[in-house]
């Protein structure tokens, strides 16, 4: 009895497994606008978090480089690693300073340039 229940169940498992994917399918479809919603603010909540993993992603190499090179001799390996980590967020800070300082004037030149073409 046993073996024809498992066996019947393998049978019609998958295709009760398929209809209710079919059903389940067809209904986010026929609500798209609302499960599009429920997804964007899901996506808005968890923003923050990615790109704060995209940013760590991007320091480690320079913290570990200083936490090697500049501050490998010190003895205790947390003080370190906090160094190594605060050095690579200032010098990201100083970058991304310098790179605004250069890009903004020059955008400036182009968007006052654009008004004048666009004028005459």
């Amino acid at each position: 009895m046993k073996k024809r229940w498992h066996e019947m169940m393998e049978k019609w498992g998958s295709l009760i497994l398929g209809a209710c994917f079919v059903v389940v399918f067809y209904l986010v479809l026929s609500n798209l606008g609302t499960v599009w919603g429920g997804v964007k603010s899901v996506f808005r909540i968890f923003i923050p978090v990615i790109v704060g993993a995209c940013i760590a992603y991007i320091l480690n190499p320079f913290a570990v480089f200083y936490c090697n090179k500049l501050f490998g001799k010190l003895r205790k390996r947390r003080l370190a690693w906090y160094l190594s980590v605060a050095l690579s967020i200032i010098v990201l800070l100083v970058v991304l300073a310098l790179l605004l300082y250069s890009l903004i004037p020059e955008i400036v030149n182009s968007v006052v340039t654009f008004v004048d073409n666009f004028e005459g």
